[in-house]
This record gives structure tokens, C-alpha cells and sequence, in this order.
């Protein structure tokens, strides 16, 4: 049995999702301190040719708390200008169409726990790219 162990990412970068399909067994470590400053909560997207940061809205985050204790803010307006922003930024792309749907209920479900989140996150991607 092979088995990864790697902390959660927000749309993390294509070599986790080639380390999960390799193994048998994934781990979400997430009993260990969040990271400020760090991937776990943001990411970028290319936007009209350069770099845009992207984040998900922290309660209280804190190098002092672990990842699965730390709460998302679940600020509705927020996320709906982030997926504008997505929008704006690969609507003319192949197979916007197909994928759009899955990254708005990631978006926009309602999970107050980062780890939670970022877990079904994964999952989604997962069952999306057919990755057991």
C-alpha cells in the first residue's frame, strides 16, 4: 500500500492531484499549524495576462491555531465576487462550460471549517477527474 500525507491546499497545483492519483491512500494533514502567508487559504489565476491573488476569508487566522481549527468567514458576497473574477478571467477557456459549475459549489458551499472545506474541495476535484 502506498500512502501520501500532504496539508490541504486551496485549488492546489497539478503535482498534488498527480501525487493523489498515484497512491492508494491520501491524507489530509491538517492537525498541524496554519501556515500565514502560506497556499493552504489562496492561490493565483491568470488574469487578462498576469498574475491574480485569489484568497478564501479567514476568522481569526493565527500561526497559533491548527488548520482544522481555523474558520472561514462564509462571506456570501465575498465569494460571488470571486467567482466573477474567476469568470472574468477563463470564460473564454476550452471547457470553461464543463468545469465552471464545479468550482462555483465549491465556491459557494457552505463550510465554516477551513479543513472541512478545503477537504470536500479535494473530493470534488477528485470525483471530477475520475481519481478514487
Amino acid at each position: 500500500m502506498t500512502l501520501a500525507i500532504m496539508q490541504p491546499y486551496f485549488f492546489p497545483y497539478i503535482g498534488y492531484w498527480q501525487l493523489i492519483h498515484a497512491v492508494d491512500m491520501h491524507v489530509i494533514y491538517d492537525d498541524v499549524n496554519y501556515i500565514k502567508g502560506g497556499w493552504i487559504n489562496r492561490n493565483y489565476i491568470l488574469l487578462n495576462g498576469g498574475a491574480k491573488l485569489i484568497n478564501l476569508q479567514l476568522r481569526n487566522a493565527s500561526p497559533n491555531k491548527l488548520i482544522f481549527e481555523t474558520e472561514l468567514m462564509c462571506d456570501e458576497l465575498y465569494n460571488r465576487k470571486l467567482l466573477k473574477t474567476i469568470e472574468q478571467a477563463y470564460k473564454k477557456a476550452p471547457y470553461f462550460n464543463d468545469v465552471f459549475p464545479l468550482i462555483e459549489g465549491i465556491i459557494l458551499q457552505n463550510e465554516k471549517s477551513l479543513s472541512k472545506y478545503l477537504a470536500g474541495l479535494i473530493t470534488r476535484v477528485c470525483g471530477y477527474l475520475g481519481i478514487n
